[in-house]
C-alpha cells in the first residue's frame, strides 16, 4: 500500500485570509509546503506561464518582511516544513536573500523556481549562505531554439545552461 498525498491549491486574497481568525483557508489540512510568489514581474513572456496572466490586484497590499516573519511563525505552528519561492521569477524580488534567510531562521526549508537569466554565482553563494536548499530551475526542453522561443527570449537557454 502506498503513500496516499493530496494537493490543494489556493487562490485568494491571502491577506485578506492571513488576517481572519478562520483556519488557514478554512481548511482543517496543515500546508506542509507553501509556494510564496513575492513577486509576478519577470523578464520572459511565456506562452505557458500561469503566473505571468495574473496580476496583483490594485490596492493589494505587498508583505514586508515583518509580515513575512509572522506568516512564517503562523506556518510553522501549523505544521509547514518547506516554502517554495517562486513567482513571476523570484530573483526580482529586491529582499530574496533575507526573505530566505528568514524563513531558515524560523526553521523552514526553502526552495526557490527560477528561469535562471538573473542567476550569477554570487547570487547563488548569498542564496546557499541564507539557507537555500534546493533550486530549480525552468528549462522547458533540451533544444536551445524551443526553449527559447516558448519564452520569447532569444539566447536565454545558453545563458542559463552556461550559468549552471
Amino acid at each position: 500500500m502506498g503513500c496516499v498525498y493530496e494537493q490543494k491549491i489556493y487562490y485568494s486574497n491571502a491577506i485578506q485570509t492571513y488576517a481572519s481568525t478562520e483556519p488557514f483557508y478554512k481548511n482543517e489540512v496543515k500546508p506542509f509546503l507553501v509556494t510564496l510568489k513575492p513577486t509576478l514581474a519577470c523578464i520572459c513572456r511565456c506562452r505557458h506561464c500561469f503566473g505571468r496572466r495574473k496580476q496583483f490586484l490594485p490596492g493589494t497590499k505587498v508583505l514586508s518582511l515583518d509580515d513575512y516573519s509572522r506568516l512564517f511563525d503562523d506556518l510553522v505552528a501549523l505544521g509547514t516544513n518547506t516554502i517554495c519561492i517562486s513567482g513571476g521569477e523570484p530573483l526580482l524580488y529586491p529582499h530574496l536573500v533575507k526573505l530566505t534567510s528568514l524563513a531558515t531562521k524560523k526553521g523552514l526549508y526553502v526552495t526557490l523556481n527560477t528561469q535562471g537569466d538573473l542567476l550569477t554565482p554570487n547570487y547563488f553563494k548569498a542564496l546557499l549562505d541564507a539557507g537555500l536548499v534546493a533550486l530549480n530551475l525552468s528549462i522547458d526542453s533540451p533544444f536551445p531554439q524551443v526553449h527559447n522561443s516558448l519564452r520569447e527570449q532569444n539566447g536565454l537557454f545558453e545563458k542559463v545552461v552556461a550559468t549552471v
